[in-house]
């Protein structure tokens, strides 16, 4: 899955500071989504034309894979998995980046 989480930016130029990252669900566990992975090469993200069209390239180092970034407002991430078996496929992840908590909405009826 590909997952996010942010602050507020001290830069004045933007809004927000975000971190992106992708994590495995463990079935069944109380732990944290898996974060370390032996079985991928890399990530490359990819956030649009506010980020002059750029794919930003994420190895696996054997830690988190991830990126960092500011942003403004809300926008569309991608990402492309790329596994280090030469047959599997790689797997594109997306996820839609915004920055209001339920609390900032209370009419949301869950």
């Amino acid at each position: 899955m590909l997952v996010h989480v942010y602050r507020p930016s001290p830069n004045s130029d933007h809004n927000y500071n975000i971190f992106l990252f992708i994590v495995r669900h463990r079935k069944g566990s109380e732990g944290p989504p898996q974060q370390q992975f032996d079985d991928i090469k890399q990530a490359e993200f990819y956030f649009g034309e506010s980020w002059d069209n750029k794919v930003f390239t994420a190895e696996n180092t054997g830690s988190v894979i991830g990126v960092r970034t500011e942003a403004n407002g809300t926008f569309l991430a991608s990402c492309r998995v790329t596994f280090k078996e030469p047959k599997q496929p790689p797997i594109v992840l997306f996820r839609y980046i915004e920055f209001h908590m339920l609390q900032d909405n209370p009419d949301m009826n869950i």
